[in-house]
């Protein structure tokens, strides 16, 4: 009897049933909850990033979760607030939590889109930084963008040691190609306090802007950024840590400075209409864990939102994480509340801008 060809298409549904992933580059899909177990005793869906975060992610969260407490969990990708909304809308809830990014948080927080966290259950209240608590979300991870330079063309002394230093240096410059961090950096180049920032003085960030309109290239993607120093075609600018540090790592001749970092913040939510509220509220509590937040930062360049996790971590480690004292004292904390009620106004100007 002949034997039946798996094509590439089963075997990735097969392989996503068995070890709670899915995995796909097409639309998004979710695993069907026919026959699944009662409510409240899983599996949960967990919606997060892909790629090395999400894979991390899965080893060192998702895994000891499973392992310690039996309750299944399926990683899917990528959070969106539409489908979020839409879900939350119709009543049929697929995601039972979502890393939810400071805009996302925000904005479905004042829509009703989440339900209230026990954070009886959750714990570790008192040991989370600063704007890590809400009554809606639990801040799981940090991240930054940092004023980076080319070793190479930006050498010694010359390095600059702030944003006002960088606008006054000769050369090609970079920065993220819409509104969001772009004004921050303009503000405090142009010598705003990074504790005064908000509420954004958008005409003042985009004049400062123009002053060096000319050579700056924008950029879209992380990548993008990343080839834009390795290959020399900007001298300095902006550049995720993450991207940063891998490539320091790897010899390419950069260097960077943690002041004035822009540092940001993804929220562990639930949608409203989950199924699976006691089981999520148990994986939030397990990812607010030090001890486990201490290893995912081990492995992947993001600071804990848990100060205790450095109680685990390597000094020679920490030094490498946005989120450790002396860092976090020299980064400024985006608005996520300030840029959710006002991202489309200053979309549209920054993009006026972009064409003037």
């Amino acid at each position: 009897m002949a034997t039946k060809k798996m094509t590439r298409r089963s075997f990735l549904k097969h392989s996503a049933t068995a070890t709670g992933v899915l995995v796909g580059s097409g639309p998004l899909l979710l695993l069907p909850r026919k026959g699944q177990a009662a409510a409240d005793k899983g599996p949960i869906v967990f919606c997060t990033y892909g790629g090395p975060y999400g894979e991390n992610m899965q080893k060192h969260v998702i895994d000891p979760f499973v392992k310690k407490t039996n309750i299944q969990v399926i990683r899917t990708s990528t959070p969106n607030f539409a489908k979020v909304k839409a879900m939350v809308d119709i009543g049929n809830v697929e995601w039972d939590v979502v890393d939810s990014e400071t805009r996302l948080f925000y904005r479905g927080a004042e829509a009703g889109m989440f339900t209230p966290l026990d954070w009886k259950v959750i714990g570790h209240k008192d040991e989370l930084v600063p704007g890590g608590v809400e009554p809606m979300g639990a801040a799981n991870v940090f991240y930054c963008g940092v004023l980076c330079w080319n070793k190479t063309k930006v050498k010694g002394a010359a390095a600059p040691k702030s944003w006002a230093d960088s606008f006054k240096l000769p050369g090609k410059r970079t920065f993220r190609n819409e509104a969001w961090g772009t004004m921050e950096v303009a503000l405090m180049a142009d010598g705003v306090p990074k504790d005064k920032l908000y509420p954004l003085n958008v005409e003042r960030a985009l004049k400062k802007l123009s002053t060096v309109k000319k050579d700056i290239i924008f950029w879209k993607k992380t990548k993008m950024a990343l080839d834009l120093f390795t290959s020399g075609e900007v001298d300095f600018g902006y550049l995720g840590y993450g991207p940063t540090r891998k490539a320091i790592d790897a010899g390419v001749p950069l260097d960077f400075t943690w002041n004035q970092a822009i540092l940001n913040r993804d929220y562990l939510v639930i949608p409203k209409g989950s199924k699976q509220v006691e089981s999520a509220m148990k994986f939030i509590a397990h990812c607010m864990d030090p001890e486990i937040q201490a290893q995912y930062s081990m492995h992947y360049h993001i600071g804990p939102s848990n100060t205790k996790a450095f109680d685990y971590i390597p000094k020679e480690r920490s030094d490498q994480l946005p989120t450790a004292p002396e860092h976090l004292d020299m980064a400024m904390q985006t608005d996520g509340k300030y840029w959710a009620q006002n991202q489309a106004d200053l979309a549209k100007q920054f993009d006026r801008w972009m064409i003037s």
